[in-house]
């Protein structure tokens, strides 16, 4: 690192004269005391401090404490100009190119953090200013977050955003995968640092923006895309402002049967103003009809038109949170049928007023009959179709309405009590449940539905709650759970879950509930886990398996956590036995094996680091340490020892290292320095400096 300095010692010598500039300079002109010392000055100077050598038209700067070259380049004017490289502390190039008084004038650098050491920015310099191609990342990881363009020290021109998340490849494996995923969050162009047009994705990789931005917000045309239920599907298209829809825009709203769509004007992010809406029940995106025309407050209707899907008008005039208000309401053919006013309504129909229920060929003579009836409400939308007698609703077989949708069909008793066979519906007719009800309660053998109309579960009801056995599914009909219930939950006796794609995770004993007894996980159809649980988590005796079957761990658990004695394997490897806490090494003697079981370390350990009382051994089993460590590091008297097993070093340490009294001894025993050393070096008793080796 230093011309013609060839030996460590001669550099500590060096170095030992920097802070005494007398001294130094008293040597640098004298030759023969150099000579006597055994160095060698020629080129070598203190500037500002710091030991400095020239050689031709270069100055290499050292840093004082740890002898490291921190810069080599040109000065004039006692300033950095001209080319030069400069290190950091690891002895890493950080810059590396042209400097004009003093400052980073052209060229390539890296900056790290100063706290965690990490890597922060690549950068390309130009005039003085970041200018050029740069990377930016996280100070903790050094994961990339920003590649792109720079002009005047900020993001100009193309870039690109990233984000990380956990990768689930990294749990469950034996093998040195990621720990993250890299998810691009943005891809387009920067002006003056701010996002200008570009795209946004979610942590999917799925598209969920593309337009124009100003101050980092969306602003301009630009389109959303659906995240959530219908990835990649066109949510919105139009205008914004200050990040929210604002102008002239059409959005779209997709269900499993059809879609929506309003064009019109947008205020603040709701619609307000003019618009349209249309309905489209074909899988042809394009064949949308109009069913609204009018005016909008914050999203809600304020007066307009709806239209049937043969184009005839529906209904014409005011609404208040979105139901009818004020106007008048058209049959298919055009004619009136329902006049509302400040919401109360009159129906007539074949000239007669139809009150909240009829029923067919009804008179007063007969009312008090078992007699077929629908009831509906004063918006004229069917509630009830079945049997009534005493004009109540009585039994036998019944349909019940919501807005016009069949919602249940089945058995009643009394009037209103669902008994017997049954069937339920969600809003949208989806089924969700069949089976048969007692005093109105799921009874006997029942099924459950998903809204896609999957099966969701089979198995025993009682008193309306699941008990006995029963199996549940997930939404692509895939089976998750089979076992036993008791008030509507998985609850005693044996069981067993699966994943959406048909593995087996979990099969063992359950408890009120929760996983009690005996147990087994999988992961990829591999055994992970074998053991006891407690109230949900793993509990007692344990053995962990990665992927490949391999034994990973065997021990004692308490609370989910390893807690009490255990052993670690590696490549079915024994690496350690001892005592664990709260899932650490922690407290009490444990010991430590590499390669072939040899035994490394044996001692004590105190939050999870050696503490105390220990021996270290080489991996030809001989004893390397014995005595007292202090943070995972060797404190206080100790041996250390060579391979063969001679005596190297009796005495005192710190931090690891020969430090305070102590005696070095060759391999054949004889000693070969008694003395005081100094993080490993030995000290010179008369003044205090480190010894020459």
């Amino acid at each position: 690192m230093l011309y013609q300095i060839k030996s460590s010692f001669v550099l500590k010598k060096i170095f030992s004269l920097v802070d005494n500039k007398v001294k130094f300079n008293s040597i640098a002109h004298n030759k023969k005391l150099q000579i006597k010392l055994g160095l060698n000055l020629i080129d070598f100077r203190i500037f500002s401090g710091r030991l400095t050598k020239r050689k031709d038209d270069k100055i290499f700067v050292y840093n004082n404490y740890n002898q490291r070259l921190v810069f080599c380049g040109q000065y004039s004017n006692g300033k950095r100009n001209g080319e030069g490289v400069e290190y950091n502390e690891e002895g890493e190039v950080i810059f590396e190119g042209e400097y004009l008084n003093g400052k980073k004038w052209k060229g390539i650098g890296k900056e790290y953090d100063e706290d965690t050491g990490k890597l922060m920015f690549e950068y390309e310099y130009l005039n003085g200013i970041i200018n050029g191609e740069v990377k930016e990342y996280e100070k903790y990881s050094e994961n990339l977050l920003f590649a792109g363009k720079y002009m005047n020290g900020k993001r100009n021109g193309h870039g690109v955003e990233y984000k990380y998340i956990t990768s689930l490849s990294y749990h469950y494996s034996n093998s040195p995968k990621s720990k993250y995923d890299q998810i691009k969050i943005f891809s387009g162009e920067y002006l003056n640092g701010e996002r200008k047009e570009g795209k946004e994705y979610n942590y999917d990789g799925k598209l969920v923006y593309e337009g124009e931005y100003l101050n980092g917000k969306r602003h301009g045309r630009g389109k959303i895309y659906n995240r959530k239920y219908f990835n990649g599907k066109l949510e919105y298209d139009g205008e914004f402002l200050n990040g929210k829809k604002n102008g002239k825009g059409i959005e779209y709203e997709y269900e499993s049967n059809h879609s929506m769509k309003y064009e019109g004007e947008f205020l603040n992010g709701k619609r307000n103003g003019k618009g349209k809406e249309y309905i489209c029940e074909s899988n042809n995106n394009n064949d949308f009809q109009l069913i609204f025309e009018g005016e909008y407050l914050n999203n809600y209707k304020m007066r307009g038109k709806e239209y049937y899907k043969n184009g005839k008008l529906k209904f014409e005039g005011e609404y208040l949170f979105k139901e009818k208000y004020n106007g008048k309401i058209y049959d298919y053919n055009g004619n009136v049928i329902f006049e509302m006013i400040n919401g109360n309504s009159i129906i007539e129909f074949n000239n007669e007023i139809l009150k909240i229920f009829i029923a067919e060929n009804i008179d007063e003579k007969n009312l008090d009959k078992n007699i077929n009836v629908k009831e509906y409400d004063y918006k004229g939308r069917l509630l009830f179709e079945g049997e009534y007698l005493n004009k109540k609703r009585w039994k036998g077989k019944f349909k019940d309405y919501y807005e016009d949708k069949l919602v249940f069909e089945g058995e009643y008793f009394d009037g209103n009590i669902w008994n017997g066979k049954g069937k339920l519906f969600d809003s949208e007719g989806t089924l969700q449940f069949e089976g048969e009800y007692k005093n109105g309660l799921k009874e006997g053998y029942i099924k459950e539905y998903h809204n896609n109309e999957k099966l969701k579960f089979e198995g025993i009801y009682l008193h309306g709650e699941k008990s006995g056995k029963g199996k549940e599914y997930n939404s692509e009909g895939n089976l998750i759970f089979e076992g036993e219930y008791l008030e509507d939950k998985r609850w005693n006796g044996k069981g067993k879950e699966y994943n959406n794609n048909d593995e087996l995770t979990f099969e063992g004993e359950y408890i009120n509930g929760e996983k009690n007894g005996k147990g087994k996980e999988y992961y990829d159809n591999h055994l992970i886990f074998k053991g006891e649980y407690l109230n949900g988590k793993w509990n007692g005796n344990i053995k962990e398996y990665n992927i490949g079957g391999q034994i990973l761990f065997k021990g004692e658990y308490s609370n989910g956590e390893r807690n009490g004695k255990g052993k670690e394997y590696y490549n079915n490897e024994l690496i350690f036995e001892g005592e664990y806490f709260k899932n650490k090494r922690w407290n009490g003697k444990g010991k430590e094996y590499g390669n072939n079981r040899i035994l490394i370390y044996e001692g004590e350990y105190l939050n999870g680091e050696k503490n105390g009382k220990g021996k270290e051994y080489h991996d030809n089993g001989v004893l390397l340490f014995e005595g007292e460590y202090m943070n995972g590091k060797l404190n206080g008297f100790g041996k250390e020892y060579y391979r063969n097993g001679q005596i190297k070093y009796i005495g005192e340490f710190s931090s690891g290292q020969w430090s305070g009294k102590g005696k070095e001894y060759f391999q054949n025993g004889r000693i070969k320095f008694e003395g005081k050393f100094l993080l490993g070096h030995k000290i010179n008793e008369k003044n205090n400096n480190i010894r020459p080796e």
